[in-house]
């Protein structure tokens, strides 16, 4: 059989060349297309890896999605994030199996930036983040609801009456009618007999009501011998308070912490941000009468109103502020109420009409109407303590006290009337939250975050100050050409380079 000699001619072998060396150049370039596919995915899954390692146990406990960048230290470590995003980048892009991987992707480098932590911004970030806790459960005529709350304690505050200063005013009557009564009744001096005036004569009214109030205690005298300690007088019999304490001067908002994220532009926290951040902090922190079991303080919402040390301290700070607002409104009510008033001006006759000063006795008249509203005030924090409500301006209806029993309606255990309609202890604890600077409230916030954290061992060294919110993430990733080697000077192409950047926010 005769062989047929095959012959390969220059013209086609440098088509062929040709041929394939664009075969090659377009694998190449599906597979520069493939690998800027890929880079997109393995960043965007480096990112999301990096997001998802949020700090559990401040979520579960209080909602605040945020990266611990202390990497189990006391201070901010970001280099450390780098690399744990440079190893995720390899480990999805330049796996470590045997053999070749045509969309192999090796991490080059990595850096955060425009980053932010919740201590900027004098809180801020942290306030935006417990306003996203809220915000889809709080209808627009809830807000309203809080807002004239927060009117009304700003009201009574600014342009109500001053309960301390009418009661100084009462006993400044009553040492100037004793003044004159030590005058009167002294011993007259040679020459003076005959010349120094008399006792006045007390006219009916003044007898009546001497008659009339005979053996009941003076409402000031009452209320000034039980001293300065409201706490002693307004909790419930049978409430046991709190002894925790905790380290004030570890907290953020005692620590000198500066503003050390970049991210632009800056977080702020809008009069709207507040009502709902008040209502977060109501919402997820434990208070009296509102045991969540949390770590920390018992008391931890009072605490955020008051910034002390113990729950005991933090308690007789709002209940001192309740007293305060309570005798606010309790003197409203009674002034409004004739026959309150009617009452109180016969027991201050009682007192000093003998004097016949109608000045003397007005003073004593308000006095007495202080140290009522003031009685009335105590019952009310009992009521409010043992999850009763009480309504702002009382009714007679709503009244409790008599002003023939003050000093025993305070050494026992009676309690204002619970009223349906009222205000509960809650709400109370808003409009005091309403006084608050958005700073105290945001860092206060987070002093109880951060303590509740601490108490578990394995996160010892939190501090909110290195807890990011933010940040954008800037991935570089290289790739080398595989098919080029097989195209005539292919062996000058660069290795690609891939810049990819992610932004991640919890907020």
């Amino acid at each position: 059989m005769k062989r047929l000699k095959g012959s390969l001619t220059v013209f086609f072998a440098l088509v062929m060349v040709s041929i394939m060396a664009l075969f090659f150049s377009l694998a190449e370039l599906l597979r520069y297309k493939t690998l800027t596919e890929q880079a997109d995915i393995i960043s965007t899954r480096a990112a999301e890896n990096f997001m998802a390692k949020y700090q559990r146990e401040m979520f579960g406990a209080y909602g605040i999605l945020g990266r611990d960048t202390g990497c189990g230290g006391t201070d901010s470590d970001m280099p450390s994030l780098c690399n744990e995003i440079i190893a995720d980048l390899s480990e999805n892009g330049n796996p470590p199996e045997d053999g070749m991987s045509l969309i192999r992707l090796s991490p080059e480098s990595c850096e955060i930036v425009n980053y932010g932590f919740y201590t900027d911004d004098n809180g801020a970030p942290f306030i935006k983040a417990g306003v996203r806790r809220v915000v889809e459960e709080i209808p627009e005529i809830m807000l309203e609801s809080f807002r004239t709350d927060g009117d009304t304690a700003r009201d009574a505050f600014l342009n109500g009456y001053d309960a301390d200063a009418l009661m100084a005013g009462g006993e400044s009557g009553m040492a100037e009618a004793d003044a004159i009564k030590a005058e009167l009744e002294k011993p007259p001096s040679p020459g003076e007999e005959g010349n120094r005036p008399a006792i006045p004569e007390k006219s009916a009214e003044v007898i009546a009501a001497e008659e009339k109030y005979a053996g009941v205690e003076n409402p000031i005298t009452t209320v000034r011998s039980c001293g300065a300690d409201i706490l002693s007088l307004a909790v419930p019999r049978g409430m046991t308070i709190s002894d925790k304490a905790v380290d004030i001067g570890q907290m953020p908002s005692h620590r000198l912490i500066l503003n050390h994220g970049n991210r632009s532009p800056r977080e702020t926290a809008a009069p709207t941000d507040m009502l709902l951040f008040d209502q977060y902090i109501l919402t997820d922190f434990q208070r009296v009468g509102h045991d969540m079991q949390q770590s920390g303080l018992k008391y931890a919402v009072e605490y955020i109103i008051c910034g002390n040390a113990t729950d005991r301290e933090n308690l007789k700070g709002v209940a001192d502020w309740l007293l305060a607002f309570r005798e606010t409104e309790n003197i409203a009510a009674i002034v409004k109420d004739g026959g309150k008033m009617s009452e109180a001006y016969t027991f201050a006759l009682a007192i000093v009409g003998w004097t016949g000063n109608p000045a003397i006795v007005e003073s004593v008249k308000w006095g007495i109407i202080a140290a009522w509203a003031m009685v009335e005030s105590v019952l009310d924090i009992r009521t409010l303590l043992s999850g009763g409500k009480v309504p702002v301006l009382k009714s007679p209806a709503d009244w409790t006290s008599s002003i023939m029993n003050l000093g025993t309606l305070l050494s026992g255990d009676a309690k204002a009337k619970d009223c349906p309609s009222g205000i509960s202890y809650e709400n109370y604890l808003r409009m005091m939250l309403v006084f608050l600077s958005p700073r105290d409230a945001a860092f206060r916030t987070m002093d109880m975050v951060e303590s509740a954290v601490r108490t578990k061992p394995e996160y010892a060294d939190l501090r909110m100050e290195n807890v990011l919110y933010a940040g954008d993430i800037s991935m570089t990733v290289v790739g080398s050409p595989v098919f080029m080697t097989f195209v005539p000077g292919g062996d000058r192409v660069l290795p690609y380079t891939f810049i990819r950047e992610r932004q991640t926010d919890y907020l």
